[in-house]
This record gives structure tokens, C-alpha cells and sequence, in this order.
């Protein structure tokens, strides 16, 4: 067990080092979210306006997916059950770089790495029919055919990366990322 943690610590450590703009570890909820959206303005206002809206739609997207997903629970500030990760911003000199981590588990892995390396495989148009597609799903809880990760592909304009780091026989810890060019 503490070889889990330990690794998990580390895993964090290495997400936070570099440069970064913005950087939460913790359960995400509405009011983080609100106050984190505030943030990114400030520290993109001196950016263009087209990327500081993009940062701003990719941050919440992923943050969503934590929020969903996440393996670790806890009740947040509004008293919901929301998920728990990491969210980072980093700002290099022509682009942006959001950043999400959370503990996922084994049997879910799968099903979201086929869904990037599907995503990342298509183009624009076919981005956006796939949308479209996913919207006539179900609605069930957790949202619509999990338009998010489609939504970061289309603003960002470019591939979803991804590092999923195993930790034990049930979870490991998915990070997931998108750049955003400032111009």
C-alpha cells in the first residue's frame, strides 16, 4: 500500500513541475469551476481572445470529466458526490496546455483510450458529425454519449494526449491533456 502512494505522490509532483498558470488538487465541483473560470481570464486576458475562450472550453470539459468519471469520490462544497483529480494550466510562449489527472478504474480505461484514439483519428468534419451523432444518444446521468472529449478536439484543434499510469489491480491514473495555440 505505500508503494500506492508514494507513486501516486510522485505522479502529482511530476504533473506540477514546470511552469504552470493555474494548478488544483482536490474534488472538483460548480464552485471551483466558477472560480477557476475567473482565474483563466486573468491569466489569459493579455492572450488573444479566441484562445483565452478555448482555454476557458477545454478547462471545463475536462474538469467535467473529473468531476464524472473519477474514481475517487467526495462531497463537495454544494454537498454533491463529485469526483476527485488535479487540474493544471501551463502557459508556454505560443500555446497553452490544460492538463487533468484522476484515479480511473482498470475496466473504464479501455473504453476512454479507444474513444481518444478514435477522436484523434478524425477530422474536423467528421468531428463534428461524430458530435452530433453522440447528442442523439440517451441522456443518462453522466451526460450524452460523452460529448467532451469530441468538444475539446474540435475547440483546441488539435490531439487529445493521454498517459494512463497503473497503480494496482483496480485503478490506475489517467492524465489527459489538450494544447491550445495562442494564435
Amino acid at each position: 500500500m505505500d508503494g500506492q502512494i508514494t507513486d501516486y505522490q510522485n505522479i502529482i509532483e511530476e504533473l506540477k513541475a514546470d511552469i504552470f498558470a493555474i494548478s488544483y488538487l482536490g474534488i472538483i465541483d460548480r464552485n471551483l469551476l466558477a472560480l477557476m473560470a475567473k482565474n483563466i481570464d486573468e491569466k489569459a486576458s493579455n492572450t488573444a481572445p479566441t484562445a483565452t475562450k478555448k482555454v476557458f472550453k477545454v478547462f471545463i470539459e475536462l474538469s467535467q470529466n473529473i468531476a464524472l468519471y473519477s474514481a475517487e469520490r467526495g462531497v463537495s462544497s454544494d454537498s454533491s458526490n463529485s469526483g476527485e483529480g488535479i487540474i493544471i494550466l501551463k502557459e508556454f510562449s505560443d500555446y497553452f496546455l490544460v492538463m487533468t489527472g484522476n484515479m480511473a478504474y482498470k475496466n473504464d480505461i479501455a473504453a476512454l483510450t479507444k474513444k481518444i484514439d478514435m477522436i484523434n483519428a478524425m477530422d474536423h468534419h467528421q468531428l463534428r458529425d461524430f458530435k452530433r451523432q453522440m447528442r442523439n444518444l440517451k441522456h443518462t446521468d453522466k451526460g450524452r454519449g460523452n460529448i467532451g472529449l469530441i468538444q475539446v478536439a474540435l475547440v483546441s484543434g488539435n490531439p487529445i494526449k493521454y498517459k494512463i499510469i497503473p497503480l494496482d489491480d483496480e485503478k490506475s491514473f489517467a492524465i489527459i491533456s489538450s494544447k491550445i495555440n495562442k494564435k
